[in-house]
């Protein structure tokens, strides 16, 4: 073999190896940042610093009011039982978690496959204004205890838009205080306990609009007493354990302000070994639930009065409680 010949060997070897070494060198591999503990001032958690690995609870909280922002594109992973909480005993807290379509941010297990249930979810409990924002985000795999869920709301404003909360235990979205704002959202593949989308209860007053409730195990919504909803619009439900809207222990506006829910249309259905009565709630009733499907588990049903119309219904509201005829009474 002349010396041209080997030359150009020896330059194909050259080209292919650094080849490969770019490819090596431009495949770095980033170390878990570990995390656990109070954040009492401005934190940013950076792409470059992804995953973060939650170790034991995070806690953001101080008299400063510290803000975490979470970059787009970054995962926060939790290795147990852990939560990630926003305010603590009266003092605030802030979650900045935007991400982008095209980068958005993943809240989960440090696990090869998630399961339900591995770790606590994210907690907003701040009343401080400015409120939490996440945007563009998924929760999964939340819910370790009975009173947990992919995102656990009891005060302030957050708005949700555009997260996705999948593969929760309990609940996807637990709402116990605030005036929480959610929009262009999915819940799905909520299983254990009740097994609910979204559960609302306490002094919550939230905004839901433009949301899919879907393949969770349990009912897609529940109501429960002192709840005011501002607004609930395009809301979808389906291929849940139960597609309807179930109030438990809801005071409406009745005869005498009495507690009690007009529904039409109601017929009894049993799902889970338990019977409830199901029907649509009259858009004469002018609040939250009007023309929306509900149901009510008849172990819940202390009085019962039945009409012959909503037209019956509307004409004895407008009487004096002791004219009520009681030929219905059941």
């Amino acid at each position: 073999m002349n010396d041209i010949n080997r030359k150009g060997l020896r330059m194909r070897w050259f080209v292919k190896t650094m080849a490969l070494l770019g490819v090596l060198v431009g495949s770095t591999v980033r170390a878990d940042t570990l995390v656990s503990g109070t954040i009492a001032t401005n934190t940013t958690w950076t792409v470059a610093g992804s995953p973060y690995v939650l170790t034991g609870h995070v806690v953001v909280v101080g008299a400063a009011a510290p803000v975490l922002t979470i970059e787009p594109g970054v995962t926060v992973k939790a290795s147990g039982a852990f939560y990630l909480h926003m305010g603590s005993g009266g003092q605030p807290g802030r979650l900045v978690a935007v991400g982008t379509a095209e980068n958005p941010i993943l809240f989960t297990t440090n696990q090869p496959t998630v399961t339900a249930g591995f770790w606590r979810g994210l907690y907003l409990t701040s009343a401080a204004s400015p409120a939490s924002q996440i945007a563009n985000a998924t929760v999964e795999g939340a819910g370790a205890t009975a009173s947990d869920a992919g995102i656990v709301v009891t005060a302030g404003t957050p708005t949700l838009d555009r997260v996705t909360l999948q593969t929760n235990q309990y609940a996807g979205l637990r709402i116990n205080g605030g005036a929480p704002v959610m929009t262009n959202s999915s819940i799905t593949g909520t299983t254990g306990g009740d097994g609910l989308g979204i559960d609302v209860y306490g002094t919550a007053s939230p905004s839901i609009s433009d949301t899919t409730i879907t393949g969770n195990a349990g009912a897609a919504m529940t109501m429960r007493a002192g709840v005011n909803v501002q607004t609930l619009a395009n809301v979808t439900a389906s291929g849940n354990g139960l597609n309807f809207i179930m109030l438990i222990y809801t005071a409406f506006a009745g005869p005498s302000s009495a507690s009690g829910v007009a529904v039409e249309g109601c017929r009894t259905e049993t799902h889970f070994g338990r019977s409830f009565l199901v029907g649509t709630v009259p858009l004469s009733q002018r609040d939250w639930a009007a023309g929306l499907r509900v149901a009510v588990a008849w172990d819940q049903v202390a009085h019962c009065l039945v009409f012959d119309s909503v037209a019956e219904y509307e004409r004895r509201l407008s009487q004096a409680p002791v004219a009520w005829d009681a030929r219905h009474e059941n």
